[in-house]
C-alpha cells in the first residue's frame, strides 16, 4: 500500500472522530486513542519528511487592522491521479493478513 492512502485513511478517521457524535471506548480498534495517536503521527511524519515549502504571504487586512496570512496560493503537487491509476495498475487481489512470511533480508 502506498502510504498516502494510509494517510488518507488517517485523516478520515481523525474526521470522523472529530464529528461523529458517538463515545467509542479507548481501545476500539479504529476510534480509540491508540489508532488516533498512530494517525497524528503518520499525519506529523508525512508533513515534515514531504515540507511544502510554498510561501504564504502576509497581507494587510484593511478591516481587521492587521496583517493577516494568505492562504490561497498556488502549490506544485504531484499528479494524485496518476498516483491513483499506478497503484491500482499494481494491487494485490487477495491478500491474506493471518500469514507470516519470514523476511530473508533481515
Amino acid at each position: 500500500m502506498l502510504n498516502v492512502f494510509h494517510q488518507l485513511h488517517c485523516l478520515n478517521m481523525i474526521r470522523k472522530r472529530l464529528y461523529d457524535k458517538t463515545d467509542y471506548p479507548p481501545e476500539h480498534e479504529t476510534m480509540g486513542m491508540e489508532h488516533m495517536e498512530h494517525c497524528y503521527d503518520a499525519l506529523r511524519q508525512s508533513l515534515m519528511c514531504s515540507a511544502d515549502i510554498t510561501p504564504l504571504p502576509w497581507a494587510w487586512d484593511e478591516k481587521d487592522q492587521k496583517a493577516k496570512s494568505v492562504a490561497r496560493v498556488v502549490h506544485t503537487c504531484r499528479d494524485f491521479e496518476a498516483v491513483q491509476g499506478w497503484a491500482r495498475e499494481r494491487e494485490v487481489e487477495h491478500y491474506d493478513r493471518t500469514i507470516y512470511v519470514p523476511d530473508d533480508l533481515n
